[in-house]
C-alpha cells in the first residue's frame, strides 16, 4: 500500500470499491435468477431456472436455463472481487498507466458479462425461439380475448396490442408482445452493470494519456479474435439467416416468383428446423404448392386455402376446409390456426356482449341469440382444442347466462386447473361462486368469491366483492 502512495494519479478513496462493486454485480445476477422473468398471460411467471436456454443450437436441455447462466455469471464476478488484491499488488510493481488500462479493461468486461442472461433472453423470444414465441402468442391472444369479456378492468398493457393483431411472423410483434409480459425482475443485473462501469469510469485517465502511443496487436490475439467470431457464427448465426431466408420468401411470393420462393423457405427450414411447428410456414409452403403444382389436397395447401377465407371474412369455410386436416393431423400448428379461426368467428357473433338483467329487453333478447350462435362454436373450439382456456371461460358464462349452473361449474373449474393467471382465476371463482348462489347454496358460494376475492389483491375484481357483501 505505501507502494501506492507514489502514484499521485491513483485515487487511495477507491480502494474498497475494488471489492464491493464486483460483488454488488455478483448478487445481483444471484438474485435475478430467482425472481420472475416472464409473466405467461394464462400460466403465470416463471424464474429463470423454468426457463430453458435456447439460441438456435437444434437441442434444448432444462438443465441449461437462465439461472445457471447468471449462477455462472455471478461466480465470475465473485471471482473478480477475490482477484482484486493481487491487482493491487501489480499496480505497486508496474506503471499506472498500464494498470489503468487494465482496471479498465477487467470491469467493461465484466460490465458486459453481467448482462448477458438478459441480452441472450431478449434473443430468444425475439428472434431465435419460434416455438416457445408461438406458445406466448396463443397464450397472449386468450388472455386478451376474455379481458374483452370481463365484467371489470385488469391491469392494462405496457404497450397496447389487439388480440387478432398478434403475428409471430412480424419481429416487431414479438417485440412488443416480451415487452407487455417480461417481468422486471430479470432487468435486475442492469444494476450490477451500471455499477461496473461507474467503477471504471472513475479510474483517472491521466496516467493512461502519457502512452499515447499504440501497443502493437499480436498475432494471437487476432487470431483469438477472429475464433471467437467464427464460434458465435456458428452458433447464432444460424437463425438470422433463417430469419433472411424467411425475408426473400415474402419478397418472392409478392413478385409470384414461386420456384424461388421455395428454394427460399427450403433453405429456411434446412436452417430452423422450429419452422415446422409454426402455421405461418405452413401457409407459405401451401400457397407455393398451390400455384405451381395445382395441389389442394395436401394439409399446407388446405392451411393455405383456408387462410385465404379467413382473410376476406368467410370463416365458415375456413374451418371446414382446416377440420379435415385436423382429423388425420392434429399437430400444434393445425390446432393453433383452427383455434384462431374458430375464436374468429366467434368473436364476430360478440358474445356476452349484454349480460346484465338490468338491461333494455331487445339488448337481452340480441344478447341471447349471439350467445346462441356462440355456443355451438365453442364446443368446435373445445373439440379441438380441450385446453383453450378462453373457450372454457366464454363457454362457462354463457351457460350461467343460460342458468345451466352446473354446467357453468364445471367449465369455470377447468379454467382455474388450466391457467394459474390469478385474476383468470378469480373471475372463474367469481361465477362458481355466482352459480352456487343461483342454486340456492349460499354457504359455498360465499366460499367461492372469498377465494375470488383472496386471489384479487388488486382490488379488480368488483362483481366479487359487491356480490359477496349482499350475501347474509
Amino acid at each position: 500500500m505505501l507502494a501506492l502512495k507514489r502514484f499521485p494519479q491513483f485515487d487511495m478513496s477507491l480502494l474498497p470499491l475494488r471489492y464491493i462493486v464486483p460483488t454488488f454485480a455478483g448478487f445481483t445476477l444471484l438474485s435475478t435468477s430467482f425472481l420472475p422473468w416472464l409473466r405467461d398471460p394464462l400460466m403465470g411467471t416463471s424464474s429463470a431456472w423454468n426457463i430453458p436456454v435456447y439460441i438456435g443450437w437444434p437441442f434444448r436441455s432444462p438443465f441449461f436455463n437462465y439461472g445457471v447462466l447468471c449462477l455462472l455469471c455471478a461466480f465470475y464476478m465473485f471471482f473478480l472481487a477475490w482477484t482484486s488484491e493481487s491487482s493491487v499488488e501489480d499496480y505497486a510493481r508496474s506503471s499506472q498507466a498500464l494498470f489503468v488500462r487494465s482496471v479498465k479493461a477487467k470491469y467493461t468486461r465484466a460490465a458486459w458479462i453481467c448482462l448477458i442472461p438478459l441480452f441472450l433472453f431478449f434473443l430468444q423470444y425475439i428472434i431465435f425461439d419460434v416455438q416457445s414465441i408461438n406458445l406466448l402468442a396463443q397464450h397472449k391472444l386468450q388472455s386478451l380475448l376474455i379481458g374483452q369479456h370481463l365484467e371489470y378492468r385488469v391491469a392494462p398493457q405496457r404497450i397496447l396490442l389487439r388480440p387478432f393483431a398478434i403475428d409471430v411472423s412480424v419481429i416487431p410483434i414479438r417485440y412488443v408482445m416480451l415487452i407487455n409480459q417480461i417481468s422486471l425482475g430479470s432487468c435486475l443485473p442492469m444494476f450490477g452493470c451500471l455499477a461496473l462501469l461507474a467503477y471504471r469510469l472513475l479510474q483517472r485517465p491521466a496516467a493512461v494519456l502519457e502512452f499515447a502511443e499504440k501497443e502493437q496487436k499480436s498475432r494471437m490475439r487476432w487470431i483469438t479474435v477472429s475464433l471467437a467470431i467464427l464460434i458465435g457464427a456458428c452458433i447464432f448465426g444460424r437463425v438470422p439467416l433463417s430469419l433472411f431466408c424467411e425475408y426473400e420468401t415474402s419478397l418472392a411470393l409478392f413478385s409470384g416468383n414461386y420456384n424461388a420462393a421455395s428454394q427460399w423457405l427450403d433453405d429456411a427450414i434446412f436452417l430452423d428446423p422450429g419452422l415446422n411447428q409454426v402455421a405461418y410456414y405452413h401457409i407459405q409452403r401451401g400457397q407455393i404448392r398451390f400455384f405451381t403444382e395445382h395441389d389442394s389436397q395436401s394439409d399446407d395447401s388446405v392451411a393455405y386455402l383456408a387462410f385465404g377465407y379467413s382473410q376476406i371474412g368467410d370463416y365458415t369455410n375456413a374451418y371446414q376446409h382446416l377440420f379435415g386436416t385436423w382429423e388425420q393431423n392434429r399437430s400444434s400448428w393445425v390446432v393453433d390456426q383452427i383455434s384462431l379461426i374458430l375464436m374468429q368467428q366467434i368473436e364476430i357473433n360478440r358474445p356476452l356482449s349484454t349480460s346484465d338483467p338490468g338491461d333494455d329487453p331487445d339488448a337481452l333478447l340480441v344478447s341471447a341469440q349471439e350467445n346462441d350462435k356462440s355456443l355451438p362454436l365453442l364446443q368446435n373450439l373445445i373439440n379441438v382444442n380441450p385446453n383453450n382456456v378462453y373457450a372454457r371461460y366464454v363457454a362457462g358464462r354463457i351457460d350461467y347466462d343460460l342458468h345451466a349452473f352446473v354446467d357453468s361449474t364445471t367449465q369455470m373449474q377447468l379454467v382455474s386447473q388450466l391457467s394459474r393467471n390469478r385474476d383468470l382465476q378469480s373471475a372463474a371463482f367469481t361465477t362458481i361462486g355466482l352459480s352456487e348462489e343461483g342454486q340456492g347454496d349460499f354457504v359455498t358460494s360465499r366460499v367461492f368469491l372469498q377465494k375470488a376475492v383472496s386471489l384479487d389483491p388488486n382490488y379488480f375484481n368488483n362483481v366479487a366483492r359487491e356480490e359477496l357483501s349482499g350475501l347474509h
